[in-house]
């Protein structure tokens, strides 16, 4: 016998998906896009949802905007009732939604159909939060330079990502950044250089530059 493949459009398919989790089930179903790159791979990656009691900031979520219209995106900001979302690929771009239009909770991202990564451990929660509070700067190295670490990348602080900012491109030593340091905030020589040379180790250590 004979089987052809059948392709539902996104609304009749994730409304079944929401009905499946409002029922209390566990739901896989692939990512389209880059949206949520460089945490889901659209093509590459499948994710894990079920219904939750709660969601929290760092949360990714499969939500329902308006009728037919779903989006699968990490909760950036929530106050009392209300939900901010923000794709982790998404620079300026954010939907708002309310605790209500929440379909269910990403538990577990899988990596081309095999490798299962537990989206519930404490470290995960911790890496979203991080990913949340990342300066824009980062957020956008992030998403185009494919080949680094990016738990060490969003770890940068604030003195790190304006560094970064002022050299992208040029050729700099710790003493130009160390210079940067000094002109920018209220801090000695000696301690600037040391600053330095620690963000351009972690840089190093990273992958986002090469001595």
């Amino acid at each position: 016998m004979k089987t052809s493949k059948v392709v539902l459009p996104n609304a009749v398919m994730l409304g079944e998906v929401s009905r499946f989790l409002d029922e209390g089930k566990s739901v896989i179903i692939a990512t389209k896009g880059s949206s949520m790159s460089p945490f889901i791979r659209g093509e590459r990656d499948s994710v894990e949802l079920l219904k939750m009691p709660d969601v929290e900031v760092g949360d990714i979520v499969l939500c329902q905007l308006t009728p037919g219209h779903y989006v699968l995106h990490r909760i950036n900001a929530i106050a009392g009732e209300r939900i901010r979302l923000k794709g982790d690929g998404n620079l300026d771009a954010t939907e708002f939604c309310t605790k209500a239009d929440v379909c269910g909770t990403v538990t577990a991202i899988l990596r081309r159909g095999e490798k299962r990564i537990d989206c519930t451990t404490p470290g995960f929660k911790r890496r979203s939060r991080l990913w949340v509070g990342a300066p824009r700067i980062v957020r956008r190295y992030a998403e185009s330079i494919q080949k680094i670490n990016f738990n060490k990348m969003i770890s940068l602080n604030e003195s790190a990502a304006f560094l970064w900012k002022e050299v992208d491109g040029k050729e700099f030593t710790p003493d130009d950044l160390a210079d940067l340091l000094v002109s920018r905030y209220e801090v000695d020589r000696e301690t600037a250089l040391k600053d330095s040379e620690a963000i351009a180790a972690k840089w190093i250590e990273a992958g986002i530059v090469t001595e």
